[in-house]
């Protein structure tokens, strides 16, 4: 995809999974959720791509190839401020960003790249301007 970055939001605790291990690392058909999405943006041919890591940062991150870029999100204030933490990665870019959460392993790479192709036609006026809205709001704050 041209012009397109995907944000993969790693960070969350699980604590309704009651397990030490981090929620994105438990498995699902022999591979960890995380590596689902992972797989599913490589295959939408995204130009790039980052994860958010936090609750336990180093054991995510120990489990990633050396290749995949991490932002820290140092406390879990929600998906906005996870985003926020992205600010260095998306510094410079222009185009589409999609935001997928670590623990969805069942999203395809078929599915990003319909909604892809969805936002760059039918939705771009709308998404554009509820984006702007959203930053204005923060921006007040």
């Amino acid at each position: 995809m041209s012009n397109c970055y995907g944000l993969i939001l790693a960070a969350g605790e699980g604590k309704r999974m009651k397990s030490n291990l981090p929620k994105v690392l438990h498995k699902v058909c022999g591979k960890p959720m995380l590596f689902h999405v992972i797989d599913a943006l490589k295959g939408a041919d995204v130009d790039d791509f980052i994860v958010v890591i936090g609750h336990k940062s180093d054991v995510v991150r120990a489990s990633l190839n050396q290749n995949i870029k991490t932002a820290y999100q140092d406390r879990q204030l929600g998906t906005g401020h996870a985003v926020m933490c992205c600010s260095e990665f998306l510094k410079d870019k222009e185009g589409t960003v999609i935001v997928l959460a670590g623990d969805a392993p069942l999203i395809t790479a078929e599915t990003i790249k319909m909604s892809l192709i969805f936002t760059k036609t039918v939705a771009t006026r709308l998404l554009y301007l509820q984006v702007m809205l959203t930053i204005q709001q923060v921006l007040e704050e």
